[in-house]
């Protein structure tokens, strides 16, 4: 059964880290703001990566994560709570999916679009290959031991560039990338609520569905499998 994870990615409004979100325009455009890096100031700024125009002054010469990447389609993923596993038992031809946090800058002429900020799903990887790093869950061949063919297939990656091999590594094939358009999550009455075309369609890792209630479900990494993931591909198009 071919499946789907979706994780949570790029700058966040809340002060604890960037305070500010990536802007969508008035037809459904957007543009993908990278987290900041406080420990490689080696990374790319928002200036280098041609985004200065849309963080606040100060920001733009800023070293900046740029994970996920959408020149060669490649992740670098860092555990973060028990959601490795899940990650890492991904296959080639599954999806991993990547929610941002975006804001309108102009009134939206998009029905769908939140006046204010939402969640959007900004694009994704269909995985070509996986590597799994030294994790003490998991019994898989080390990244180092791949070292040529991980330079080669993610050299790109932020993690490969400043030499910090992360947990994993995943590979897209030709047709994943960014968004044409940003698809939404969030209601377009309340940001903090799940938009009623995927209620139904998305799941926790454990398998709860979400649904109106839940108001902190773009904090979570979520999944969604077989006719779910139909739904999703379906609802993105």
């Amino acid at each position: 059964m071919t499946k789907g994870i979706i994780l949570n990615v790029g700058a966040r409004k809340s002060k604890k880290y960037e305070g500010f979100l990536g802007p969508i325009f008035q037809d459904g455009s957007f543009k993908f703001l990278p987290i900041l890096d406080d420990y490689f100031p080696q990374c790319p700024t928002y200036r280098s990566l041609g985004l200065s125009e849309y963080v606040p002054e100060g920001f733009t010469d800023k070293p900046v994560h740029n994970d996920p990447e959408f020149s060669t389609n490649t992740y670098g993923h860092v555990r973060r709570f028990n959601e490795l596993g899940a990650i890492a038992e991904l296959d080639p031809g599954d999806y991993l999916f990547f929610m941002s946090g975006l804001g309108c800058i102009d009134p939206p002429t998009k029905s769908w679009t939140n006046a204010r900020w939402g969640m959007y799903v900004i694009g994704y990887l269909k995985v070509s290959s996986i590597f799994v790093g030294n994790s003490i869950d998991l019994q898989w061949p080390k990244i180092i031991e791949n070292q040529a063919r991980v330079e080669k297939e993610f050299g790109d990656n932020a993690h490969v560039k400043r030499g910090d091999m992360p947990d994993l590594l995943i590979k897209g094939d030709c047709g994943s990338g960014l968004l044409p358009r940003a698809a939404p999550l969030s209601s377009n009455s309340d940001p903090l609520r799940l938009n009623s075309a995927v209620v139904g369609i998305l799941s926790t890792l454990g398998g709860r569905p979400i649904d109106h209630h839940d108001r902190n479900w773009y904090r979570w990494i979520l999944k969604c499998e077989g006719n779910a993931l139909d739904a999703l591909m379906t609802y993105i198009d």
